[in-house]
């Protein structure tokens, strides 16, 4: 008889932190980046260990008070439903205390602070999501392609300040 072999790799599952102040392990990330790469293709940025890709539960990333300076994108995610969705919150329950936030530019590609392409089931709650600076393009939030079932609540929403209005600086754009 042959002996066969399975190689079976982790997925998110359960509660975990955001926090830049801390080291980063298999229960803590020190920025959105490495959550979201963690999920999407079992990778991280931060040097901490990866749980794999995919959720096989909810998914709850209790944020750290903080400013986090980067860009988000999410795309779909492996396990996510109705049942199992994925939660960014701030961990002390205050919008004021997280902020994401990234630089408005000069260039239309990826102009978003949190870009949401093919994700379903997302959820932030009580975050700032800002667009910094006073570049033509500074949208804060795009929603697109098959993205859906997603929930921003509670959160504090800024788009950058420029002397000019264009569809290129919406909060949140479709």
């Amino acid at each position: 008889t042959g002996m066969m072999s399975f190689s079976a790799m982790a997925s998110l599952n359960g509660t975990y932190t955001i926090n830049a102040g801390a080291a980063a392990s298999s229960s803590n990330y020190k920025n959105f980046a490495s959550a979201v790469g963690d999920m999407l293709s079992g990778t991280r940025t931060d040097g901490g260990t990866s749980n794999g890709a995919g959720i096989t539960g909810a998914v709850t990333f209790n944020v750290a008070n903080g400013f986090y300076t980067e860009q988000v994108l999410i795309t779909s995610i492996s396990g996510a439903s109705s049942k199992n969705t994925i939660t960014f919150q701030s961990a002390s329950g205050d919008s004021t205390k997280v902020s994401l936030e990234f630089a408005s530019s000069n260039s239309s590609t990826n102009n978003f602070t949190v870009g949401l392409s093919g994700a379903k089931f997302i959820r932030f709650k009580k975050i700032s999501i800002t667009r910094t600076g006073t570049s033509f393009y500074g949208s804060v939030i795009e929603i697109g392609s098959a993205s859906n079932y997603n929930q921003f609540q509670s959160c504090r929403i800024f788009g950058s300040k420029t002397a000019t209005y264009s569809t290129s600086q919406s909060v949140v754009m479709n």
